[in-house]
């Protein structure tokens, strides 16, 4: 099935072949889902704008980095191990990629100079950050391990120079160092979500720094007089008052 709307033609089921009939290759958005080299022909859609992708490995992302025009990339379930492909696109502005159990840095994130959200799942093999930093249009950033596994670099200094950032998500992810203090300067920041990996008066300095920003841990500090009492606290409201039985 295809509509039309003020984006262009957009394919909205789940597509699993690229030769399926009836494909308008006019489509400026696409859901993809590869099963083995069906992927194949992807590139003959020139006028890609935005992909939804399951399932990618190194053919599908090389072929994928031939879509010029493709401004925005969700990717769920990649095993490609090299990612420089990417910057043969030009206009590419978010990129979400869940798992990258394989890549080894971010270094290829430094050929994406249009990059304004980025968001990356279970890196695990990724231990810095360095290459964050020439990402200075960024105004979103999550760094996020898996459920099971926790993604640690060495500090956060880095992204202390993304000045337009306003969202920055840390879940299931740890700076070694313990510090928040690379974020001091990200005066428009307003949304930090982080695992409680760092000590409290990181977080009241944090807060003394930007004033204005929101992060669930700095209410935690406020009514419990500590994040780590505040989660006790939860903990065992929780074990004393069960929630009812489904009827």
């Amino acid at each position: 099935m295809h509509i039309v709307n003020g984006l262009g033609v957009i394919a909205v089921v789940w597509l699993t072949s690229c030769a399926s009939e009836g494909i308008s290759e006019d489509s400026e958005q696409l859901y993809f889902s590869s099963d083995g080299s069906s992927h194949r022909g992807i590139h003959r859609f020139k006028r890609l704008r935005q992909v939804w992708l399951y399932r990618v490995n190194q053919s599908f992302l090389e072929e994928i980095a031939q879509l010029s025009h493709l401004e925005s990339i969700h990717i769920d379930r990649n095993t490609a191990t090299d990612l420089t492909c990417l910057k043969r696109l030009p206009r590419l502005r978010r990129l979400v990629i869940h798992g990258g159990t394989k890549i080894e840095n971010l270094d290829w994130v430094s050929e994406l100079a249009s990059l304004e959200i980025l968001a990356i799942e279970n890196f695990k093999r990724v231990t810095r950050l360095d290459a964050l930093a020439s990402q200075t249009s960024l105004t979103a950033l999550a760094l996020e391990g898996s459920m099971w596994t926790r993604m640690s670099v060495a500090s956060l200094r880095p992204i202390s120079g993304l000045l337009k950032l306003r969202w920055l998500f840390l879940t299931n992810f740890a700076a070694r160092d313990r510090s928040l203090r690379a974020l001091y300067l990200l005066r428009k920041l307003e949304v930090l979500g982080t695992a409680a990996f760092y000590p409290d008066e990181e977080f009241i300095r944090l807060r003394r720094a930007l004033p204005g920003l929101r992060c669930d841990w700095f209410s935690f500090i406020d009514n419990h007089g500590g994040i780590r009492k505040g989660i006790k606290t939860m903990v065992e409201s929780a074990r004393n008052n069960p929630p009812p039985p489904l009827p």
